[in-house]
């Protein structure tokens, strides 16, 4: 059915608020300004108890949307538990689907790959019914709810997902490999069931995507996609690429091997090509305990370079942009669609440290990594770098190697795990233990720019914790500035900005060691230096220096390196690509 309205949006509602799907969803709603949203958990409504569903049905709110994430999802234990099952999976979506017609409410509910019965070698399309077949009572439930959705005839998109995982939650395959890899030296994993892993994460962005361009649309078309991951492989492929344990041995084996009440289907493939005609939505794998943050100020013209070698590999990307006003959404939304990147733009640059702390304050990954807009990682870097980490627990932060872009050569392929211990690293392309920083905590937001990665570092140092160099792992820098300037006053302008927060902040770190009068002495040799840079007519050096010294005595002055409106946090719009 073809429903076409011009209300907004008002409400949103979502059932199910503890689950993988749901509680990413919260999160990225919650940004949401514009919408207003009300959750509800398997307790506060019962699906498996009709009665007291059908009660409370009567009392909801009303709503433009309700998202139903809840489910019955134990494959093998539905086989004794059938009628709680069905209850859930079934007849509970038979009531909330009426109750959206009846509303005049749209329902988004998910499914399974299960509902197949995994015949044939190709990925199933949502065209496919001569092999809705399930093995399973819980496949056979999930059938139901959808068809019990499509005899409702209210307005309904559902989402068919498969193997859902959520880097953060226990009950999933990822989570028990990864605990299971920590205990074992081999493991046996099935070989002949293939399926299209999905990051929660993934389900949730792009569902809220397909809302938002319903709405810019006023158009809405019921229908069933298959919501996945593009890449699809077996239980044993995805177990190699998510452990990078040494020494472990993974042996593939047959289904038949492993006796379980329930059948799985051998084939659980879905092609996902009709979401992606429809929407332009393409999930990646994204499967790796890695966060990226990139902080950006005025970097639009450089941040793709950045973004090269590690847009849709199988990490979270957040980009911070520090009150530029420029035209970073624009290229984020030319080069990165279906990118996993989540764009935060602020109001007013708070500063290097501020905006790191921002993010990493959303990530939930085990690894946080900090690159500039200038940086640019090789391939294959970034995964040889979090191997050493699960391999060090200790190390709380790791550079790559800086160096020449024209130097790296064949040194890029070798899966060395060697390091270098390091006392101070460099802020520009650094791994963070979330582990580790989660509980010593993170930037020192009294300094504004420059002097954080001696503060970090020093932080790890002081809590008993190591730095160090991936002597295997390399970065360079772009051949353009980070920040775009139009002429040579502006140049100097920036460049004077930037060492005055150096001098500014490495005082400030510098007063916690040092007496004051060796810091006085420092200064007047850099005003020294200055004027002797000046007579050889070197004017960025002169610059450099006197930027430093008059930016150290403003913090032996007393001076707030903040101006009023750094010190305001305040977030204009986040937009996901």
């Amino acid at each position: 059915m073809v429903m076409e309205e011009s209300f907004k949006m008002k409400n949103i509602i979502i059932f199910g608020k503890n689950g993988q799907v749901a509680t990413e969803l919260r999160l990225i709603l919650a940004q949401q300004k514009e919408f207003s949203f009300n959750y509800y958990s398997s307790k506060e409504f019962d699906f498996a108890d009709l009665g007291s569903l059908k009660h409370k049905l009567k009392n909801l709110a009303p709503a433009d949307y309700i998202i139903n994430a809840t489910a019955y999802n134990e494959v093998d234990k539905a086989e004794e538990e059938q009628e709680r099952a069905n209850n859930i999976n079934h007849l509970a979506v038979k009531l909330l689907a009426e109750y959206c017609k009846e509303h005049n409410i749209r329902l988004i509910h998910y499914s399974t790959n299960y509902v197949f019965d995994g015949e044939g070698n190709k990925p199933y399309k949502e065209t496919n019914n001569k092999n809705l077949k399930p093995l399973s009572y819980y496949g056979k439930s999930k059938l139901l709810g959808e068809q019990a959705i499509e005899k409702s005839k209210c307005a309904y998109l559902i989402f068919r997902v498969a193997t859902v995982f959520n880097l953060n939650k226990e009950n999933n395959f990822v989570a028990k490999i990864r605990k299971l890899a920590e205990s074992r030296k081999e493991l046996k994993i099935v070989n002949d069931q293939i399926t299209n892993p999905t990051n929660s994460y993934d389900i949730a962005f792009n569902t809220f995507e397909i809302i938002k361009k319903i709405e810019e649309q006023s158009k809405f078309k019921s229908a069933i996609y298959h919501l996945a991951n593009k890449n699809f492989y077996s239980y044993c492929e995805l177990s190699k690429k998510i452990i990078s344990k040494e020494n472990l041995k993974i042996i593939p084996v047959t289904s038949s091997e492993f006796k379980t009440k329930a059948a799985r289907p051998l084939n659980g493939a879905l092609d996902s090509g009709k979401i992606k005609k429809d929407f332009a939505i393409e999930i990646t794998d994204n499967y790796k305990q890695l966060t990226v943050i990139i902080v950006t100020y005025k970097s639009a013209h450089i941040v793709i370079d950045a973004l090269q070698h590690i847009i849709k590999q199988g990490y979270r990307i957040i980009i911070v942009d520090n009150g530029s006003k420029d035209n970073i959404e624009d290229v984020l939304d030319k080069n990165c669609k279906s990118s996993n990147i989540e764009l935060i733009k602020l109001k007013y640059n708070i500063g290097f440290g501020r905006a790191n702390n921002l993010a990493l304050e959303r990530v939930n990954t085990k690894y946080a990594f900090l690159l500039n807009p200038d940086a640019i990682m090789m391939p294959h870097s970034l995964d040889l770098m979090v191997k050493i980490a699960e391999q060090k627990q200790n190390i709380a932060l790791l550079n790559p190697i800086f160096t020449n872009e024209n130097l790296i050569g064949k040194n890029n392929n070798n899966e060395s795990l060697e390091i270098e211990k390091k006392s101070y690293l460099c802020g520009g392309a650094m791994l963070m233990n979330m582990n580790i920083y989660r509980n010593i905590g993170f930037f020192d937001s009294k300094i504004f720019l420059y002097g954080e990665d001696d503060q970090i570092s020093a932080l790890a140092l002081n809590n008993g914790f190591e730095n160090a160099i991936s002597k295997y792992s390399f970065c360079y820098h772009a051949n353009q500035h980070s920040v775009a300037t139009k002429n040579v006053f502006e140049d100097y302008k920036l460049l004077f900005f930037r060492y005055w927060h150096q001098g500014w902040g490495k005082t400030y770190l510098k007063r916690q060691k040092k007496n004051i009068i060796k810091i006085w002495l420092k200064i007047l040799h850099r005003f020294a230096l200055s004027i002797l840079y000046l007579f050889k007519l070197q004017p960025k050096q002169a610059v450099i220096r006197l930027a430093i010294a008059i930016g150290s005595i403003a913090n032996l002055l007393g001076r707030d390196c903040f101006s009023k409106e750094a010190k305001i946090t305040e977030i204009e719009k986040v937009k996901y690509f």
